[in-house]
């Protein structure tokens, strides 16, 4: 077989193999696990059901190349690094990470959903989400709450729950905003939603100073 030939060959297979994720994310995110069918997957992709189980043996294994890719693709696990990585004040880095969060999830919505979803239908697929794309940030998040801790800038509690808490409000923060639907209403910019959300949650924390 010629290398030309086999290049082809690769490509056709990576082409189909992303039609195929690219369709289940579109299905899974609409239906959610349990309710989204591998026919309307292959049906949305192009294919038979035969090849989208030749790519993905299980409907589990298709699942978490979905949230796998979207995460990745998202570039937000790699903002988020960077935004811990700065040294700055408290207030300002939760503000920070508030507004990359919504202007993530804003721009694809598919996204959160699909994460709730790994909640809430798949305890392997959640465990794997934690200890693979949200576990490294939850820690450096810990260590700088631990570091403003003892530099006084923040009160005694728990780093690890804090980071817990202050990841977990994100999330509940943008669901709600998308449930009730309240950027639309009050017209408010992702600028002034994160600025406020880093004065409730650092106020709660007892950090001392202005988030603006």
């Amino acid at each position: 077989m010629s290398a030309r030939t086999l290049k082809h060959r690769v490509a056709g297979h990576s082409d189909t193999r992303l039609r195929i994720v690219k369709a289940a994310a579109a299905n899974f995110a609409s239906d959610g696990f349990r309710v989204a069918t591998i026919r309307q997957i292959a049906e949305v992709a192009g294919v038979n059901e035969i090849t989208v189980y030749r790519y993905f043996p299980k409907k589990n294994d298709l699942y978490w190349e979905v949230i796998d890719w979207k995460l990745r693709s998202s570039g937000l696990i790699e903002a988020v690094t960077e935004i811990l990585k700065e040294e700055q004040e408290p207030a300002s880095l939760v503000q920070q990470l508030s507004k990359q969060v919504m202007t993530t999830l804003s721009s694809d919505q598919s996204l959160g959903r699909l994460m709730h979803f790994s909640v809430l239908e798949l305890d392997s697929e959640k465990r794997k989400l934690f200890e693979i794309h949200l576990r490294p940030s939850l820690e450096k998040l810990s260590q700088r709450i631990s570091n403003w801790i003892r530099e006084g800038r923040m009160r005694a509690v728990d780093p690890q729950l804090a980071a817990l808490a202050i990841f977990g409000s994100l999330l509940s923060n943008y669901d709600l905003q998308e449930l009730l639907d309240a950027n639309a209403k009050t017209g408010r910019s992702l600028e002034e939603l994160s600025r406020d959300f880093a004065d409730l949650c650092v106020l709660g924390l007892g950090v001392n100073g202005p988030t603006h």
